[in-house]
């Protein structure tokens, strides 16, 4: 809506008088700053992490807090606004988690480097916890995922190289956040999604399912 438009121009401005250069890194140090740092964006708690309210972007700037993906999506919107150019940042949906990636296309050339080192890995979803959130190596990540999924390092860096090389395109992220909503929806009570999403957003909860099952095929089939 008009709000979270206005919401978005007014962050993105707060950026640009942040940083002290149009440089592509500078602009995204800063929107890390901006929301992170001043403003206390942050992951939701473990028990927040499965409310429908975490994938809606009104309710992620009202709260301040998401999940990654939709900490991720606020970034990319934001940084975008403030200068960052459109495809600079890479939505890596990698296996337990979602993160971005920064790097001139040559950073992603796995001929020349199979580890992608010059890449750069921001964790939204823990950035309030640090700064080193934002300068994750791809040994880092890889090293997550194998502690998280239950693999060997060896086969979580292939799964990364995979995620890095076949980034989320937009179209993808939308069916991602889609297939969330919905298996939120689906696991929930009729009385609880009544409070949740039929009050808050305005909708009957099976409306909603519905609306979120046509998003999802929509961007299945290269819609709008």
């Amino acid at each position: 809506g008009e709000g979270v438009v206005k919401a978005l121009e007014a962050l993105a401005a707060r950026v640009r008088a942040a940083s002290a250069s149009t440089d592509q890194l500078a602009l995204i140090r800063a929107t890390e700053a901006v929301l992170f740092d001043e403003c206390g964006f942050r992951g939701v708690d473990a028990d927040e992490y499965y409310a429908a309210s975490n994938s809606f972007l009104d309710e992620v700037l009202r709260r301040r807090a998401g999940i990654p993906i939709s900490l991720a999506c606020l970034f990319v919107a934001v940084a975008e606004r403030a200068g960052v150019k459109r495809g600079a940042l890479r939505p890596v949906s990698a296996p337990g988690h979602f993160l971005l990636a920064f790097g001139d296309d040559d950073a992603f050339d796995d001929a020349a480097d199979v580890f992608f080192s010059r890449a750069i890995f921001l964790d939204v979803f823990a950035r309030h916890r640090g700064p080193r959130y934002g300068s994750l190596s791809f040994g880092q990540v890889a090293a997550f995922i194998a502690r998280h999924v239950g693999v060997n390092e060896q086969q979580a860096a292939l799964y990364l190289h995979d995620a890095c090389k076949n980034y989320a395109r937009p179209d993808e992220v939308g069916a991602r956040c889609a297939r969330n909503l919905m298996l939120i929806m689906e696991n929930e009570e009729r009385r609880s999604l009544a409070g949740s999403v039929g009050i808050t957003h305005g909708v009957r909860p099976l409306a909603a399912l519905d609306i979120y099952r046509q998003l999802e095929n929509a961007f299945r089939n290269g819609g709008d």
